[in-house]
């Protein structure tokens, strides 16, 4: 019995240890995994008064980051970066590669740094003389008010039949379909630029074809209305108009 006794005792000691170092093993990973910067981030800069869609991607291998950052339309670049040092408040990035254009080429001759705790789910994306970019980790962004089908009825000026129908969320994100009917018939993917004062600003990802391919290196700027109406205006890539209407909700 007293065999029997010492070796329970024994066994109870043990697991009480076992237990013990197991503790810190799960606060060190749940740590690791609340402050690492790894993820999908996105954001927005600016050309002009143009919102330009900013996404960050960045994966975690033996406690070193690397990633892509991507510039939307009109500067349409892409960087491949790879961490030189980091602290809790500071991650410095090298870019060691560019898919092209001269904004990305120019950023391989800098650093990139990311600041802000990395336990937070915003951070400031520096860019040296190219300027500041503000970050959010994407699953934060919510959806736009304006997410909806829209359309353009006689009423609202020349006959364009035009489908818009919104599902945008954040910079760099699919935004839905910009559509038109009747003797156009072509429709155009959009890709969520960001907002700047009342507005919100779309890219044009892709085309079907047709008309709408001179759309392709402009963009959308939507704003709305008193009477809840969606003003839209199209412009080309030189900031020139080139479509301009009022939008209603479907069905209304």
């Amino acid at each position: 019995m007293k065999m029997i006794r010492t070796c329970t005792n024994l066994y109870a000691a043990l697991s009480m240890a076992l237990a013990w170092l197991a503790i810190p093993m799960t606060s060190i990973a749940a740590d690791a995994v609340l402050h690492s910067r790894s993820g999908a981030w996105a954001g927005q800069a600016y050309t002009g008064q143009r919102p330009v869609a900013v996404t960050l991607l960045l994966t975690e291998t033996s406690n070193k980051l690397a990633g892509k950052l991507h510039f939307g339309s009109p500067r349409n670049c892409e960087l491949r970066i790879k961490q030189i040092s980091r602290t809790e408040d500071l991650a410095l990035f090298s870019a060691d590669d560019s898919n092209g254009g001269s904004f990305c080429n120019a950023l391989l001759t800098r650093q990139i740094a990311m600041q802000g705790a990395a336990s937070e789910a915003t951070a400031t994306l520096s860019l040296g003389d190219q300027g500041d970019v503000s970050l959010m980790r994407a699953e934060q962004y919510a959806k736009l008010p304006i997410d909806a089908t829209w359309e353009r009825t006689s009423t609202d000026g020349p006959a364009i039949a035009l489908t818009v129908s919104l599902d945008a969320s954040r910079p760099g994100g699919d935004a839905g379909t910009w559509s038109y009917a009747g003797v156009r018939r072509c429709n155009l993917a959009l890709e969520y630029a960001g907002s700047y004062g009342d507005s919100e600003y779309l890219a044009f990802r892709r085309s079907n074809g047709g008309l709408c391919n001179q759309f392709l290196d402009g963009y959308a700027r939507l704003t709305v209305g008193d009477d809840g109406t969606l003003g839209y205006s199209l412009f080309s890539d030189g900031n020139g108009l080139l479509e301009s209407g009022v939008l209603r909700r479907a069905g209304y």
